[in-house]
């Protein structure tokens, strides 16, 4: 069953078998009693895949801004990283998604979460300070030392740096919270030569399988 509900070949809420799987999947309705149950789910999903994506956004964001403490190179290094990954807006994801409509509340949260995590205590708060551990004295450290102008906007900049950072790690998330930097290497082109894949999605995908489109 696990098979042909991932095949399509059956509904995913009530395992429901399809003879047709284009036409019968297409007429087919979830039975009243769930429907409720179903749409809740569903935003279920949608919520836990947003605070996956936040979680990635994070975890880069750090990244950067320890980068940009070790030196310039390492910054420009893992910069690059973060640049190549394919990005569309939560906007244009919302805009060309038949599944859902756009949920701009959650995103402001998410927003919100975001900066407060990497908030920079301004110099002036020293009474504040006295009363920090040595870590958060640290960290306090590392915050204050400025990004370049570019990345900053790419970082913190609501509409033109969070949501397109957001539905960057959306579209290029694994399902165990990961990012997809081989793939987005090889893949995300105009014309790829490879398609990257997981034959066997049962177990972990520990394993992937590189198929090659065009002469490399």
């Amino acid at each position: 069953m696990y098979d042909k509900m991932r095949a399509g070949a059956a509904c995913r809420q009530c395992t429901t078998l399809y003879s047709s799987p284009t036409r019968v999947r297409a007429a087919h309705t979830v039975p009243p009693r769930s429907a409720i149950r179903y749409a809740a789910s569903v935003r279920r999903r949608r919520i836990h895949y947003y605070w996956m994506a936040l979680h990635a956004l994070m975890q880069c964001t750090a990244r950067l801004i320890l980068a940009n403490v070790a030196g310039e190179a390492v910054l420009a290094a893992d910069w690059a990283v973060v640049r190549g990954f394919a990005t569309l807006g939560m906007e244009e994801r919302a805009r060309y998604s038949f599944r859902a409509e756009p949920d701009r509340e959650a995103w402001k949260k998410a927003f919100e979460l975001f900066c407060t995590a990497f908030h920079r205590p301004r110099r002036e708060d020293g009474a504040k300070s006295k009363t920090l551990t040595v870590e958060e004295k640290r960290v306090a450290t590392i915050l204050r030392k400025p990004l370049p102008d570019e990345i900053e906007t790419a970082l913190f900049d609501y509409d033109k740096g969070f949501l397109p950072g957001l539905g960057r790690m959306s579209l290029n998330l694994e399902a165990h919270g990961g990012l997809y930097t081989l793939h987005a290497h090889l893949n995300h082109s105009y014309a790829p030569n490879v398609s990257v894949r997981h034959i066997d999605q049962r177990h972990a995908l520990s394993r992937i399988t590189l198929k090659a489109l065009a002469d490399i």
